[in-house]
């Protein structure tokens, strides 16, 4: 594995565990039970691959294989659930400082979600379509917390004037517009991570919303 190869998987991971910690962390509010913090924790941080996979064709999706991916969704869920059961008292005390480090942990996620999406869908042979490939990025990163809101009866975020959406596009983009400015993978990966992260941060900061 070299340098790039190794950068993207760690940001293929990064986002796995960002999006566990945060479907967990809604779960855990909406009063779940242990199971439910698992099940949406591997749904946010999974789902949006899964959508994705169906719809380049890669059946059945890589969910269902990549062991690593699951297992480290799931056992993030698990440790959060953990520790806001050993921990209840100072979670609840500090509840504001845990969601503002729980925003940029999925800010993070999202960036890592949005360039790994767009990724996988160049290699699959759509390098040239330039639509596809961000809406591949994006979905990746929206899709499994869509999924998860929806399972909780709730309207999903992106769809809430928050700049979630528009940020992981971004992200996408700025991915693909370097590699085809022939950038070195691993800049580009970095710099699409840092373009969603600091909308998400911006955007936050400054309250801008749709």
């Amino acid at each position: 594995m070299d340098f790039a190869e190794a950068i993207l998987a760690f940001f293929a991971l990064l986002g796995t565990v960002a999006f566990a910690i945060s479907g967990a962390m809604i779960a855990i509010e909406k009063n779940v039970d242990l199971f439910g913090v698992a099940f949406l924790g591997l749904t946010t941080a999974m789902g949006g691959g899964m959508l994705r996979d169906l719809l380049l064709g890669k059946t059945p999706p890589a969910l269902f294989f990549d062991a690593l991916h699951t297992a480290a969704a799931v056992a993030t869920a698990l440790l959060v659930f953990t520790l806001a059961r050993v921990r209840r008292a100072a979670f609840l005390r500090h509840k504001a400082l845990v969601d503002r480090v729980n925003n940029c942990i999925d800010a993070l996620g999202l960036g890592a979600c949005s360039v790994t999406g767009a990724r996988l869908a160049m290699e699959a042979g759509f390098s040239a379509h330039t639509f596809l490939v961000v809406s591949m990025g994006m979905l990746t990163a929206v899709g499994g917390g869509m999924l998860r809101d929806l399972l909780l009866r709730e309207i999903p975020v992106i769809f809430r004037r928050h700049i979630y959406a528009l940020a992981s596009i971004l992200g996408a983009g700025v991915y693909l517009a370097l590699c085809r400015w022939g950038c070195a993978e691993a800049t580009a990966a970095f710099a699409g991570v840092a373009a969603t992260f600091l909308l998400r941060m911006a955007a936050t900061h400054f309250a801008w919303n749709l």
